[in-house]
């Protein structure tokens, strides 16, 4: 059940990571 948690927060994170970067090379092409 924790690992499926760490798992969760992870990916969480990751997609979130994902996100920034993205929004972030869209202001600066801007």
């Amino acid at each position: 059940m924790i690992c499926e948690i760490k798992k969760f927060f992870f990916y969480t994170f990751i997609e979130v990571c994902i996100q920034h970067c993205i929004s972030t090379e869209n202001q600066t092409t801007i």
